[in-house]
């Protein structure tokens, strides 16, 4: 990555400092900011580790041959869409582009929809705007959808809710997880037990870090099972008490410090829940290479609506300034660890068309 890189992500970064103030955006705002980040992503999409993956990926959905193959590794939802967008004559660029696309319009909208607007789309850029929607399209997208549930859920519209939550396991079979939103929703847990919860989680995680039971278990996920087959000191593989993880505890403790007994509204009180078991997650199973932090990045990608409950909830521009900097430091760890925002352990898709690899390699 260049300077001039580097100092247009720190621009695009601090000029969500403008939007803090907003608390509730009006439509020109939300298309505005949808644009802003569209183009952006939209020009840089070739930076990103994954992106000639997915290129690959695309030309192997159009050949039957290989997207027979292609289908045991990657959604059935991909390769359709990587057809149609072929027969409409575009190429890998376009099926990633759509991907982005549709990704950030539905994340704007819910965002907008937060308890503080101008907070939460700063947190949603350090937190996730990269990761998903930069690198990891699939899962970006699929978030997107996860969030429109909770929302829905949240508004008691549960038939749409549970067709967003299908959608999101059709865009990439790992959402199967947050259908655990809706027993989740129903906990109701203080700052006393959120602490004892987090002890409890990182205790296990360290007693039990290095054994080998997991890979007596029939995991016909072959994904799974390359992750649990991963050396515990490659490139796959985190400590259990990250920057990111330590900013996430932080502000959870800071939000539930200023709920007090007052709770927040529905969907910043099911994004909080979400967030805690995202992070309980990791830190009972960090020591499984990917897998852990997979699933604590789907679960706090609701961090945003979370600093935002607190963040309006404070009266104290002292406790502001701190979700502030919280933030900014997710965006910090990852170009002083990476050189990079894109991709958090900084590796590429996997996949050799020419080959026909797939079997091989993680996708």
């Amino acid at each position: 990555m260049t300077i001039n890189e580097g100092v247009q992500f720190y621009l695009l970064v601090f000029g969500m400092l403008f939007f803090v103030c907003i608390q509730k955006p009006n439509a020109v705002v939300l298309y505005f900011l949808f644009w802003v980040l569209l183009a952006f992503a939209s020009v840089n999409i070739e930076l990103s580790v994954d992106y000639p993956g997915y290129i690959a990926y695309f030309n192997c959905s159009v050949v039957d041959s290989c997207s027979d193959l292609l289908s045991k590794r990657v959604e059935s939802s991909y390769i359709y869409i990587s057809r149609l967008i072929s027969v409409l004559g575009g190429d890998g660029y376009f099926a990633v582009f759509f991907y982005i696309c549709v990704s950030i319009f539905i994340k704007v909208l819910v965002i907008g929809k937060s308890s503080h607007f101008g907070i939460a789309l700063f947190a949603y850029v350090a937190f996730g705007f990269f990761v998903h929607e930069m690198t990891q399209v699939r899962v970006g997208l699929a978030i997107a959808f996860i969030w429109l549930a909770v929302l829905f859920s949240a508004r008691r519209r549960m038939v749409i809710s549970l067709l967003t939550m299908a959608a999101a396991f059709v865009l990439h079979n790992s959402s199967i997880v947050a259908i655990l939103h809706f027993i989740l929703k129903e906990f109701s847990l203080n700052k006393y037990a959120v602490v004892v919860l987090f002890v409890m989680a990182a205790l296990f995680g360290y007693l039990i870090a290095g054994t080998s039971w997991l890979s007596y278990l029939d995991l016909s996920d072959p994904r799974f099972a390359t992750y649990l087959a991963a050396d515990p000191d490659s490139l796959v593989s985190t400590p259990q008490f990250t920057v990111n993880v330590t900013i996430y505890m932080v502000s959870i403790l800071l939000a539930y410090y200023l709920r007090g007994g007052l709770k927040y509204d529905r969907f910043s009180e099911a994004s909080l829940n979400l967030s805690v078991f995202g992070v309980l997650i990791y830190l009972a199973f960090y020591w499984v290479p990917v897998v852990g932090l997979r699933v604590m990045e789907l679960f706090t990608s609701f961090m945003p609506f979370v600093i935002a409950a607190a963040y309006k909830r404070s009266n104290s521009n002292y406790i502001k300034i701190i979700f502030i900097l919280l933030v900014f430091g997710i965006f910090i760890n990852f170009f002083v660890r990476n050189i990079s925002p894109f991709s958090e352990e900084n590796e590429p898709v996997p996949f050799d068309v020419s080959q026909s690899r797939v079997l091989n390699f993680y996708g």
